[in-house]
């Protein structure tokens, strides 16, 4: 069920989407630029011996991962084992290195959200034969938001057909408009279909993208009815409208002094989450939109920190690709720590059982994930600044880089694997 009355829609629907938009991004640049540049304190740190100890735990487990790999599951029974052996292996992972107690980890296990992604996967695949796991993969962390976002407004963590459909839409458009092999004429008639499709038009699709596009936009009309749920449909033209600006950065030579890099980078994350939670919930209060918006643009900095060189190969200017070019990293990756944790704090607002377990996890997972982008960085930093970061991680560098060496060596085994753990389901 939708957690809001019909009543309750009307409660914050005087201000439109694009409005909230607007006032929810200017509120996000002033954040940002109140973030304190030194976080230090505020993380774990790691002994070295606690490391050593750490790395053989990891070891260990990615060792067992790439026998299991070579040696594929052949029926239901074996499919069942493998999963719950490497469900275990993760658990106690988690214990050990991440520090998380038993009663988060509990609260993982009963969640619901690791079948919900596993249910999703199998979706997808039958939605789209030809999907790759990459692009599964992709759609899959946002289905992990929608669900995470289910738990904090109280509603059951299922796939519900705007949360299939809103995750699939994304990579089938996403990726399209970040092909820099892709022509911005061919991309800016793709998006003049897509905004009116959006906008209830029924049109022709002129290609198979548009008509797999057109099909997935049907199913959140069967859920949603257009005139009940204005917001909905407003919150997806607003990160359609996002989208379609941030095809300035595709340009190498953009510059952040004549584009609105920061404004555009905020906006696109802040809108998608913002998206998120309409497709979730049909309506939202101002404290739950203002909570998904700040989400939504720190995780959009977190992929831009990821993905610093192929954004640098492929001309894509973020606020860390542009910087890259002529200075360190340090500053805006400390920037990124603080304004994690102004995020973490807008949690206190939510009324559900869920808000402690759910703040206490992103807690000790959101700074070791931003550190562990930053280790595959290194000149883009200073060195005394990544000397730093280390003794706030769980592992040493060296240790990492091999095990990234290792993993890509095992790329395809690891994938087939993953395919008939979670994306087959059971044997005949």
């Amino acid at each position: 069920m939708l957690k809001h009355s019909l009543k309750d829609l009307h409660l914050y629907q005087d201000l439109s989407v694009r409005l909230q938009v607007q006032n929810l991004l200017q509120q996000t640049i002033s954040l940002w630029w109140e973030c304190e540049n030194n976080v230090y304190s505020e993380m774990p740190s790691y002994t070295g011996q606690t490391q050593y100890a750490n790395e053989k735990l990891l070891d260990r487990f990615t060792n067992e991962l790439s026998q299991q790999a070579r040696r594929l599951p052949k029926t239901s029974a074996e499919i069942q084992k493998v999963r719950q052996q490497i469900s275990n292996n993760y658990s106690r992972l988690a214990r050990s290195i991440v520090g998380l107690e038993e009663s988060q980890l509990e609260f993982i296990q009963s969640s619901g959200l690791a079948e919900a992604l596993v249910e999703f996967a199998q979706m997808a695949r039958r939605f789209d034969p030809q999907i790759s796991s990459e692009d599964i993969y992709q759609a899959g962390r946002n289905v992990m938001t929608m669900n995470l976002l289910q738990l904090l407004l109280n509603l059951p963590v299922q796939i519900t057909p705007a949360v299939f459909a809103y995750s699939m839409l994304y990579p089938y458009s996403d990726n399209y408009l970040d092909d820099p092999a892709i022509s911005s004429q061919t991309k800016l008639t793709f998006g003049e279909h897509f905004k009116r499709r959006l906008n209830g038009e029924i049109l022709s699709p002129t290609n198979e993208r548009e008509k797999t596009i057109f099909d997935l936009i049907g199913m959140v009309e069967g859920q949603f009815e257009r005139a009940l749920y204005p917001q909905v449909y407003q919150s997806l033209n607003a990160i359609h409208d996002a989208q379609q600006k941030s095809l300035r950065l595709l340009r190498t030579n953009t510059s952040p002094y004549d584009t609105d890099v920061l404004g555009i980078i905020f906006e696109k994350g802040g809108a998608a989450v913002l998206a998120d939670g309409y497709l979730v919930a049909g309506s939202l209060r101002p404290n739950e939109a203002d909570f998904m918006f700040l989400y939504g643009a720190f995780t959009q900095l977190m992929d831009d920190l990821e993905d610093v060189r192929q954004d640098l190969k492929d001309g894509i200017v973020t606020l860390f690709s542009h910087s890259a070019r002529f200075w360190p990293l340090d500053g805006l990756t400390n920037r990124t720590f603080a304004m994690g944790q102004k995020l973490l704090s807008r949690l206190d607002s939510f009324n559900s059982p869920a808000r402690e377990p759910v703040k206490e996890i992103l807690q000790k997972c959101i700074n070791p994930l931003l550190i562990l982008s930053a280790s595959n960085l290194a000149p883009y930093y200073t060195h005394k600044y990544l000397a730093e970061l280390e003794g706030h991680l769980p592992f040493h560098y060296s240790f990492l880089n091999k095990q990234r060496r290792k993993i890509n060596r095992q790329k395809v085994t690891l994938t087939r694997l993953a395919e008939i753990l979670w994306l087959r389901g059971e044997l005949d």
